[in-house]
Formats: structure tokens, sequence, C-alpha cells
């Protein structure tokens, strides 16, 4: 979300296509942007303006195989036959999303499942959570046209996980760069920092399947 305070299209010919409204957001009010970028980089490859219901269905695929999917192949098209891979949160991922990727732009697919569980074996995977495992336990299934994974972690929570790529090398740990501000003697400065998170031992088991 980026927080707009121009025109809008409801009200004159040359504003704001959509103005969007999630409450939960920081800036709840302005026009929804998706995006995509490079995960080595962190350079911004692409956006798409979010353009009001009526316009999303008319544009490329959406018919086909609704918002998330398409979203996901209007922005990694002119990435197809890259062999990259795309990782997507739970707005985006599903079975038929890392299908679609595959099929039309031979790229691979990970994210996390939550809500568009069609032909994702969610039922299997709560009936082992609810037989309480120990946290950070995993149980993992494969497509039987080997199309890809679907595996689920135990956290407070259950993660669904779907992929159709992997590495038999051990993950390395996370590092993440962060900066608070701090006072001193009535002065304020930046102190940044790094954040290291180890790599968890699930996904390098995971990532043994593919080998």
């Amino acid at each position: 979300m980026s927080a707009w305070k121009g025109k809008e299209a409801d009200y004159c010919h040359d504003g704001l296509p959509h103005k969007t409204k999630i409450a939960r957001k920081p800036e709840g009010k302005g026009t929804e942007l998706k995006s995509i970028a490079d995960g080595e980089s962190g350079v911004l490859l692409g956006l798409e303006l979010v353009e009001g219901q009526g316009r999303q269905r008319s544009k490329q695929y959406a018919r086909e195989y609704g918002e998330g999917t398409a979203v996901v192949l209007r922005l990694a098209k002119p990435y197809g036959g890259t062999g990259r891979t795309i990782v997507a949160d739970s707005a985006f991922a599903s079975v038929k999303t890392l299908v679609q990727v595959e099929q039309r732009l031979s790229l691979y697919f990970m994210g996390i499942v939550k809500t568009a569980t069609v032909e994702y074996p969610k039922t299997y995977f709560l009936k082992w959570y609810d037989s309480k495992p120990s946290r950070g336990s995993f149980t993992v299934l494969s497509s039987t046209s080997d199309l890809g994974y679907a595996m689920c972690w135990a956290d407070n929570k259950p993660k669904s996980i779907i992929a159709n790529r992997g590495t038999t090398v051990p993950g390395t740990d996370a590092v993440r760069p962060r900066h608070r501000l701090i006072e001193r003697d009535g002065i304020a400065e930046t102190v940044r920092y790094e954040k290291r998170i180890p790599h968890p031992h699930d996904r390098v088991i995971l990532s043994r399947l593919y080998d």
C-alpha cells in the first residue's frame, strides 16, 4: 500500500483508477501495488497497479486462473524460461499457481499456503498436526505427477508449504540488517546492526528430498 492524497477516477477522468482501503496496513487508504523483486540483490523488477475489480478481471490470465495466480503469471512473464524460482506469500501461493508457473513460464515456485487450498492436502496435514507433533517436526508429501512437494511444519500454528524446487546444499543463516534510533546526550542517532537467524533444520531435510 502506498498513501494517495491525489485525485480519484471516481470523481475525474485522470485520477487514480482505484483507491484501496485495508485497515491493518500502516497506510490504510491508498493505492495497492503488486511487485516482483530479485531476492539476491533486492532490486525491484516490476510493479502492477491494482485497478479495481472490473479492470483486474479483464487483465491477462485473470478469467482462467483467478487473481492470485494471474498476478504471479503477469509479473513473472518477462523471466519465463530462465529457470528462476518464484517465492510468494500466501496471497498468491497455491497448487494452481505452482502448476501454471511451471507449465506456462518454465519457472519454479514455492510459497506458504493458507486459504487457497484446492488440491492441497490440507485435511491430511491438519489431522497430522492434531496428533500434537513436537515443535519443529514436519511431514512431507510428494505429488503423484512429480510436479512438486507439500510440507507441513509444526510451529505454534501449522505452516503449510508448497514447492517444486530445492537443493541438497545446507542452508546458511539468515542475516537481516536492522537499525534503531537512540538518543545520547540529547542527540538522536541511528544504530545499525545485524540480526542472525540460524537456518531451520527442517529446511535442510526438505532439500534432501530433491536429490
